[in-house]
């Protein structure tokens, strides 16, 4: 009960000290320790104590091979995977790392793309100083009791689940992806939510110049080609291809998606999902992957192809097959930028340059990234009460970086404002809610297709530059400027968003020499 309440422990004589008189577990402590026998004729006394102290108790405490949750049976595991995936959920956050070190469980939560400690599970538990048993019964009941496997916590594991919880005051099934991966002093289990918590954005929601729009509108009304959506993991690649579909009149054109899994349900769209490791015929040794449901789909008078994401040889082919064959063929891909989809094609999926050069083949690549957006009730204007904000909270000397760095990368400044360091209730004092899509994108003329067939990255990219073709950096100093973003915050996500002087830091290296 005390490592559930993270806030109280109580000492050999039986005294409850607390750094919470309002901890959830606090009146059960008490009830549990005035029925203990030493206690007869006893009162119980309740002290109130540091929060420095109450943490070296309970790390002593998960520290004992002693200890005992109360977890070990699967109602009780099961219970608490509910707890922890429904405060996940309510928190907006996209993945649960359950991370066991030695003879602690840690567990943390992604929200808007950023790693943070959970300190309760959704029951008002405390989700801080787990012991090691939590983790690997967390983890055991996962693969074992729903998976149904017969796993090894020294294995890799890859599995998926669902539970209903609850959303916006009803129950919602939501579909989980698991993956265990041993640590060297434990293990590591990462459940990533696949279920939307909200309808799919359109277009418009994503906040994007008219003429980004104007160009995704038109590129997804033609009738033959490849699209290419690219980015890295969880940057909102399958929101945009979802956006780009709803525009098109799914009566008169046949739209089918393959997807590892279904995430968005879509009027009038067919959806498939793709099972990689699932054998056609057991012991066949084909597979259910986007290859084979690629082929599948050819006797199926499909216009518009989706292959949720391209990842190796056997789905390029088939994608690229399609693009040839009159269909208007659209998939993501993992790059660094729109710049490198050719070279993902050729030199990592093994397309002839030939082929991901051929006229008309690729019609568009879309690179995307999510930017943490600040909160519009907490946000600072650059200026006095800026300073004397960061000032009070001990972090003048990051408002001070700020400042010059926006000074050296806009000429406007106007606009810009910066993260409050100390937040407000809506944003739960991160001075950060949300996020915004920033991209950049390249419609390709045979003049590019030429590069790309002679593979000739830095020429292109140069003829690109020539053109006034504007990068995600460009957008992203957008918006920086129009006061949207915080200029630390896009400068963790955009590479290359502040000039580097790459004579200077060869300079200084030298000097230290």
């Amino acid at each position: 009960m005390c490592l559930d309440d993270g806030s109280t422990f109580v000492t050999s004589e039986g005294e409850i000290k607390t750094a919470n008189p309002q901890a959830p577990k606090l009146d059960d402590i008490a009830q549990y320790v005035k029925a203990m026998p030493f206690m007869t004729g006893k009162d119980v006394v309740i002290s109130q104590t540091s929060v420095v102290e109450v943490s070296i108790a309970i790390d002593t405490m998960t520290q004992s091979e002693a200890v005992d949750s109360g977890r070990g049976k699967d109602t009780a595991i099961g219970s608490l995977l509910t707890a922890l995936c429904q405060a996940a959920v309510e928190r907006g956050a996209s993945d649960i790392h359950v991370e066991v070190d030695g003879e602690l469980t840690r567990i943390l939560i992604r929200v808007d793309g950023k790693r943070e400690v959970l300190e309760r599970f959704a029951d008002g538990q405390s989700a801080l100083h787990q012991p090691r048993k939590m983790g690997t019964s967390l983890t055991s009941y996962v693969f074992a009791t729903l998976g149904g496997q017969d796993i090894k916590l020294r294995d890799p594991a890859n599995d998926r689940f669902a539970l209903p919880l609850n959303w916006q005051g009803e129950v919602k099934l939501f579909e989980w992806r698991a993956a265990l991966i041993p640590l060297d002093n434990g293990i590591k289990l990462t459940m990533r939510c696949l279920t939307s918590r909200d309808k799919a954005l359109s277009l418009e929601d994503m906040d994007l110049p008219l003429p980004y729009l104007t160009i995704l509108r038109e590129m997804i009304q033609k009738r033959s080609g490849a699209i290419v959506i690219c980015g890295p993991m969880g940057s909102g690649k399958s929101s945009l291809v979802t956006a780009m579909i709803e525009t098109i009149d799914r009566t008169a054109r046949c739209v089918h998606a393959l997807e590892d899994p279904v995430e968005f349900k879509q009027s009038m769209v067919s959806k498939t999902t793709v099972e990689p490791k699932k054998e056609t015929k057991l012991g066949e040794g084909r597979y259910r992957d986007y290859a084979f449901y690629a082929v599948e789909t050819l006797r199926h008078d499909v216009d518009v192809p989706v292959l949720g994401e391209v990842r190796e040889y056997a789905a390029a082919k088939e994608f690229c097959r399609k693009a040839e064959t009159g269909g208007l063929a659209i998939t993501t891909l993992h790059t660094n930028s729109a710049l490198g989809v050719p070279q993902t094609f050729i030199q990592q999926l093994n397309i002839p340059a030939a082929i991901v050069g051929a006229p008309g083949l690729m019609l568009m690549f879309v690179h995307q990234k999510l930017v943490r957006k600040l909160c519009p009730y907490c946000a600072l204007p650059l200026g006095v009460e800026a300073r004397t904000i960061y000032d009070a909270a001990g972090c003048l000397a990051e408002y001070h970086k700020k400042k010059q760095q926006l000074h050296t990368l806009l000429p406007d400044i106007d606009n810009a404002q910066l993260k409050h360091p100390g937040g407000c209730k809506a944003c739960s004092n991160k001075g950060e809610k949300g996020r915004l899509v920033v991209m950049e994108i390249i419609v390709l003329e045979d003049t590019d297709r030429q590069f790309i067939a002679n593979e000739d990255d830095h020429g292109w990219k140069q003829h690109l530059i020539a053109q006034g073709w504007p990068d995600i950096r460009a957008h992203t100093l957008s918006r920086i400027k129009n006061g949207q973003v915080d200029i630390a915050s896009a400068s963790e996500q955009v590479d290359g968003l502040m000039p580097v002087d790459i004579q200077n830091i060869y300079t200084n290296m030298q000097g230290a020499l």
